[in-house]
């Protein structure tokens, strides 16, 4: 991490240990010791997270990634919270990106697998909650709060933008939790139940071109 850090020094904290975390891999021996335990794939690598994190950071994966592999560094602030007339806390923004894939590579290449790899690493802030009055709410439960929460989501296929904004802002109208939506995970290494855990998310994607 001090390596990385002297290499990218305009980089934040935050970004530094999503870099270290966005190059590792499990090993086969860390493969191999978990091997018998659960039914399916999900089972198998929620016991690697428990017992490995995601595994053994690569130095030079990592600076790859910060310098010339196909990496979109994304380093922005948002207000996550908001709370009008004293009243209790809402969520507030959230944060929608373009992905930059070649099309046209893709298309000549149709009948490969592409993989894609999203990590998220925030740092865990002050529930806001706890700076009101008596009668108002902290935001989420006490016992589970892991800040503002962010998560990430991949939209679906030929799924347009407005259609993907609106699936998850109406939550917020219904007082639904993020957790009740359909998700297929079945593309997701991890999934979503296992890697949205804590401030660090990382997943890898896979699918055929086309």
């Amino acid at each position: 991490m001090a390596r990385l850090q002297a290499e990218n020094p305009h980089y934040w904290p935050e970004t530094l240990r999503g870099l270290m975390v966005h190059s590792a891999e499990w090993t086969p021996t860390m493969k191999k010791n978990i091997s018998n335990r659960g039914k399916g794939d999900k089972d198998q690598y929620s016991a690697l997270m428990r017992q490995y994190g995601y595994g053994v950071p690569s130095w030079d994966r990592a600076v790859a990634s910060a310098k010339n592999r196909a990496t979109m560094i994304v380093e922005r602030q948002i207000q996550p919270f908001l709370s009008k007339e004293e009243k209790n806390p809402k969520y507030n923004e959230f944060d929608f990106l373009d992905l930059p894939f070649p099309k046209q590579f893709l298309r000549y290449h149709a009948s490969e697998k592409i993989f894609l790899r999203i990590t998220l690493s925030y740092f865990i802030e002050p529930n806001p909650g706890t700076k009101m009055g008596a009668d108002q709410k902290r935001v989420g439960d006490v016992y589970r709060y892991a800040s503002c929460g962010l998560r990430f989501e991949l939209s679906e296929i030929n799924q347009s933008k407005e259609s993907f904004i609106s699936k998850y802002t109406k939550l917020e109208d219904q007082k639904a939790d993020l957790q009740d939506i359909k998700r297929d995970s079945s593309r997701w290494q991890l999934g979503y139940h296992n890697r949205n855990k804590g401030s660090l998310h990382s997943d890898l994607w896979e699918r055929l071109c086309y």
